[in-house]
């Protein structure tokens, strides 16, 4: 679906002589799933509706996509995935943390949006990966109470998607022993996310058990994928099967080509986030967690960038600017 809204946004569809509309934007995709945010930028920040017909189409986008009947969101694991990015992309009103309902946090959300879509897409061009997340040596001394981003309607998306992803498996017998204990394992995880949301939102206290996952919650994560990994039946363990790209989360995928030139989207490396949140006995607390990061930028299509061009490139400082819109939250 968001190939062909890209298509519906470029010359010849939209532009005529001499001003043609060449490249696409990532905010497109954003805008036509529900982002009143992003048809604002296209519109307001970045002019779009300067090439002939560019209103017309996206509009018409808009309507299309919000008339699209609810099974056909989850007919398969792509549809599913934008799915569960459009709780992300709607403002936030009564009933939501303060810090929800800037304009700040709208802007993060509309880059966390984009970067999964941006993975979506690397996933499905090329293959999935696994990363890693350590436990550390449990000697936490601090007492930490975590906070889970409270939307529970992404997590109860992302549960379903996982479900009706095992399940369409399991009838094709192509599920085995591990990988169905790793959907369940999912499954049960997003549950609980899901959970501490509705209570946070509805302003109960999460229990000592609950706030105690929170905190080792990323080793929680690193032994899921370790164990779906190490059920593959050739490998003993998951360093058999990946190189140093795959420790980072960055990936890349081009999603158009002009003019000797492609469009890439990509994930970069992981941003620390810092959130004034409600403390459990009252008052407010800053909570420190992480965020994805989001790229865009054209490329020569001669040298079309993998996972290990992108990751060199970021690491060495010389990876192109993110969005210039993400300076509403991102500290220089």
């Amino acid at each position: 679906p968001d190939s062909y809204i890209l298509q519906q946004l470029v010359y010849p569809a939209v532009g005529e002589h001499p001003n043609y509309r060449y490249w696409p934007r990532g905010l497109d995709v954003m805008a036509v799933l529900g982002s009143t945010r992003a048809r604002s930028l296209l519109l307001d920040k970045y002019q779009e509706d300067r090439f002939a017909r560019y209103v017309s189409q996206l509009d018409g986008l808009i309507r299309e996509f919000a008339q699209v009947p609810e099974e056909r969101w989850w007919q398969n694991l792509y549809w599913g995935w934008l799915a569960c990015l459009q709780p992300l992309l709607a403002e936030k009103g009564d009933g939501y943390p303060s810090f929800m309902r800037s304009s700040a946090w709208l802007d993060k959300e509309l880059m966390t949006a984009q970067a999964s879509w941006s993975q979506l897409r690397h996933d499905t061009i090329l293959y999935g990966k696994p990363s890693g997340a350590e436990f550390g040596d449990g000697d936490e001394t601090v007492k930490v109470q975590g906070y889970v981003e409270p939307y529970p309607e992404v997590f109860g998306r992302l549960a379903y998607l996982t479900h009706r992803s095992a399940s369409g498996l399991k009838e094709r017998s192509l599920l085995p022993d591990d990988m169905a204990r790793a959907y369940e394992g999912l499954e049960e995880v997003l549950m609980f996310l899901k959970g501490c949301s509705e209570k946070e939102l509805a302003g109960r206290a999460l229990t000592e058990e609950e706030y105690e996952r929170i905190q080792w919650f990323g080793g929680e994560l690193e032994r899921l994928q370790l164990k779906t990994v190490e059920g593959a039946e050739h490998f003993e363990y998951w360093g058999e099967i990946t190189n140093e790209a795959d420790r980072y989360m960055a990936t890349i995928a081009d999603i158009h080509t002009s003019f000797h030139q492609c469009l890439e989207v990509g994930v970069g490396l992981a941003h620390r986030i810092y959130v004034i949140v409600p403390h459990p006995s009252g008052g407010l607390q800053v909570a420190k967690g992480g965020v994805m990061s989001y790229y865009e930028f054209t490329w020569p299509v001669d040298d079309r960038l993998t996972d290990e061009k992108w990751i060199a490139l970021l690491t060495s400082g010389k990876a192109p600017a993110m969005p210039d819109w993400t300076s509403s939250f991102i500290v220089p």
